[in-house]
């Protein structure tokens, strides 16, 4: 009866996040409508926890997955009411979100570079962002992919500041020789510029 129960909660669980990441994609496209819109790539979201993902760990049960899930969506849940907190404050484009390993709940295969290299990025649902490791990386280790190397690829580019990518969502600021500087801070003070 236990495993029912936490199968149900698990499901209800997943389409929570299911129905948060719609109306990530409903609040973006709504800011994206007044910008300039840039190229499109398409691809498919791989869970954490689907057997497609290199995180995939066969031994957890149905209850560890939605445990995890629970706490995951209350960390969710409470930077939403932030952003509802800061709604119409200049902090609303970059609501501060949760910067956690556990955290990142979709991903993407994808290919970078022309040498297409494979990279699994993170897929942040409370940003545009897809994170990717790259040279000079010095954080912890990346056991799934190789660190993308942007002095070996040709078609690399610093974004000048009138790109259709350098957009507030991002924080995009023009910075020295026009070049386009974003900057997103998370709940627990780490950043990304």
């Amino acid at each position: 009866m236990e495993l029912v129960a936490s199968a149900s909660i698990y499901c209800k669980i997943l389409l929570l996040s299911f129905m948060i990441l719609a109306s990530t994609y409903i609040n973006a496209a709504a800011t994206a409508a007044t910008f300039a819109k840039p190229r499109r790539i398409v691809t498919k979201l791989i869970h954490r926890d689907s057997v497609h993902s290199p995180f995939y760990v066969a031994n957890v049960t149905v209850s560890d997955h939605a445990q995890e899930a629970i706490e995951n969506s209350e960390a969710r849940i409470a930077s939403i009411h932030e952003r509802i907190r800061n709604y119409g404050s200049m902090d609303d484009l970059g609501a501060k979100v949760i910067a956690v390993d556990k955290g990142n709940i979709f991903f993407v295969n994808l290919y970078i570079g022309e040498l297409a290299v494979s990279q699994f990025v993170i897929m942040d649902t409370a940003s545009s962002l897809l994170w990717v490791h790259c040279l000079p990386y010095k954080g912890c280790e990346d056991k799934v992919n190789p660190i993308y190397n942007h002095v070996k690829s040709y078609m690399y580019a610093n974004l000048s500041c009138d790109s259709a990518y350098c957009v507030p969502s991002i924080r995009g600021t023009c910075g020295p020789n026009r070049t386009c500087i974003y900057s997103l801070g998370y709940r627990d003070n780490a950043s990304s510029t």
